[in-house]
């Protein structure tokens, strides 16, 4: 699986809930700028938006094919002019789940709930932890774009398992 040979894995007897936190290369965003430059002004239009407001049947088939692009590639939505996938993401998520329910005092329903992308020096590896009862994270999510100077909103950096089209479609908040 990628560069990891293991996971860390931090469980809490009959807790079913999980957040599996990933170093910030395992998140990969194709990004598509188009331009328009003056002699007094430059702007840059994000394309993805300008398709989901001009042509939705177009828009709905573009998701359609990032959701089948790969086998290994999970692609969790569009955020800085970019189409944002998680590498290897439906493997971690098959091999995490299979590890959580292969332990004992882990509930047969146990799972991950979300995948956290994080620069946090702590994860180097694939880490499992409860998610809290409040939804906080254990390590803060990086929201930094693709390209720190083209960063005009937070990046996605949380993907729901249970909500995966949550960030498909433009005016969703990327910190939730």
């Amino acid at each position: 699986m990628s560069s990891f040979s293991s996971i860390h894995l931090n469980m809490i007897h009959n807790e079913s809930n999980y957040d599996l936190y990933l170093p910030s290369n395992s998140r990969q965003s194709c990004f598509v700028d188009i331009p328009i430059e003056t002699e007094k002004l430059s702007v840059k239009i994000n394309p993805f938006k300008m398709m989901y407001n001009n042509d939705r049947e177009g828009y709905d088939a573009l998701i359609d094919k990032f959701l089948t692009i790969s086998p290994h590639m999970l692609f969790i939505g569009f955020s800085n002019s970019s189409a944002v996938f998680i590498e290897q993401g439906k493997q971690y998520i098959k091999f995490c789940n299979d590890n959580l329910r292969m332990h004992e005092g882990c509930p047969n329903n146990s799972s991950i709930k979300r995948i956290i992308i994080t620069n946090d020096e702590t994860v180097k590896m694939p880490y499992i932890v409860p998610m809290s009862k409040n939804k906080k994270f254990k390590f803060e999510p990086n929201y930094i774009g693709p390209k720190n100077t083209d960063t005009y909103e937070n990046h996605i950096s949380v993907y729901h398992v249970d909500n995966p089209t949550k960030y498909f479609y433009p005016e969703k908040d990327l910190t939730e």
